[in-house]
């Protein structure tokens, strides 16, 4: 049996979280009343998938823009606590709605990178001292400005204010481990990915191609010791592999292309689920970014061939078990499809987005016609090599672990070493430099 006893880490029903949901239970004034209203009827919805609720949630949701919109109005808002904490549940609700759950709110798509936006603003002005004071309920919304900010920055290759050597201070100084540890590792990566496009027009970029890249290689190697003090800390691996046969119906929905991967995975709970599809997404991030730089006229002398083949393998490394997650995800279960775990489709859907993108640039048209099959065609075809708007793919992975407040907290509570990673780390001190 798999890790059956890492099934302590999971939440038995749904009666545990009352008590880690009271702060939202208990606003703190009318801004963030309103949007927690909203909030949890918009998951009830969700969950229950009842027309009415929807009708409820929208009007629910107007109602909250509103009050936002109000207390964004007065005097020093940044420093309301109220203002900070609506802004961050109604990114939630519009997290639901990027990606593709039918809430019946009226809005583009990208109202979800406003909020974000918002509260990276809000967080900004307040500066990173506020890192240093945060708990409960502040500390969830730092985490959720953290992930907002990575992987939008990631999207769009753009640093952000997170990966500042001042935010950098702060986040370490109040690492606890679990999912906060690897946010602090990662949210460096956006500043890096743009530091490889400036490349063509650094003074030295030979120079500065070689400082990059071992940053990159830095943050590798950060992400796999995070991994491995995780693995420590349990009895077995919190995955293994079974043959394809062990998901029946994921074998009849996608036919002939399910035998492109005969090996695949199951996972005690969809709580390690969710993190190692986390993982595997970033890594491949980091991993694709390090052999494209690595094979780059200015960057090929600090690297060997072997080096650079082995950089290529760890990529597809990354794409090849994301893919071997998807029958997890897509086969229906107790585990995989109980009442908090509804939008994993979409989780997964962000990530193979990426994975497809991989098998494209390497016409490796066998796998990315696998992830397509698996979508449903909800991504392009990539024999045809159209250019992929930036949206599609920012919008899809902020959904991963955002789709509900409850996915959340059991990212933050269950996934990831009990202690920071980082502070043993005898390079730590050069994150600051």
């Amino acid at each position: 049996m798999l890790l059956s006893a890492c099934r302590v880490q999971t939440i038995p029903n749904r009666y545990h979280f009352l008590a880690k949901l009271r702060d939202w239970f208990n606003p703190r004034g009318l801004a963030t009343a309103a949007a927690t209203d909203c909030l949890l009827l918009t998951q009830f919805a969700n969950d229950v998938k009842d027309d009415r609720c929807r009708a409820e949630g929208s009007k629910r949701y107007a109602a909250a823009i509103r009050v936002l919109r109000h207390a964004l109005d007065k005097p020093q808002a940044a420093s309301d606590d109220d203002v900070v904490s609506a802004t961050d549940a109604l990114g939630v609700c519009e997290a639901v709605g990027a990606g593709g759950v039918s809430t019946g709110f009226s809005h583009d798509g990208r109202a979800w990178r406003q909020h974000a936006r918002g509260l990276c603003a809000l967080l900004r002005i307040r500066g990173s001292g506020y890192v240093n004071l945060c708990s409960g309920r502040a500390r969830d919304i730092v985490f959720n400005a953290i992930y907002a900010a990575s992987t939008e920055g990631g999207s769009r290759r753009k640093s952000t204010m997170f990966g500042e050597p001042r935010w950098q201070r702060a986040l370490e100084a109040n690492c606890s481990g679990k999912m906060w540890c690897f946010l602090h590792i990662i949210c460096r990566g956006p500043g890096l990915l743009e530091r490889v496009d400036a490349l063509h027009s650094a003074s030295q970029p030979v120079r500065e191609a070689a400082l990059v890249l071992h940053e990159l290689l830095k943050v590798q190697a950060r992400m796999q010791s995070w991994l491995l003090a995780w693995y420590k800390e349990l009895p077995e691996l919190p995955f293994g592999t079974v043959g394809i046969t062990h998901y029946p119906s994921f074998v009849a929905m996608s036919g002939p292309r399910a035998d492109q991967f005969p090996s695949v995975f199951t996972f005690p709970s969809v709580v390690e689920a969710f993190g190692l599809l986390t993982y595997w997404t970033v890594l491949l991030f980091i991993r694709k970014e390090i052999y494209k730089l690595s094979i780059q006229p200015y960057a090929i002398s600090h690297t060997t061939q072997r080096q650079r083949d082995n950089f290529h393998l760890s990529v597809y490394e990354c794409a090849d078990a994301l893919c071997q997650s998807a029958p997890f995800f897509l086969t229906p279960s107790a585990d995989s499809r109980n009442w908090h775990t509804i939008g994993g489709e979409r989780d997964l859907c962000g990530s193979l987005f990426w994975a497809a993108r991989w098998y494209g640039e390497q016409k490796d048209w066998s796998k990315a016609e696998y992830c397509e099959s698996v979508l449903g065609g909800q991504i392009f075809s990539y024999k045809e090599q159209k250019d992929l708007p930036i949206s599609v793919a920012t919008d899809d992975w902020w959904v991963m672990g955002k789709v509900f407040l409850l996915q959340r907290l059991l990212k933050q509570e269950c996934v990831g070493p009990s202690s920071c990673a980082c502070k043993e780390d005898p390079e730590s001190s050069s994150l600051h430099s």
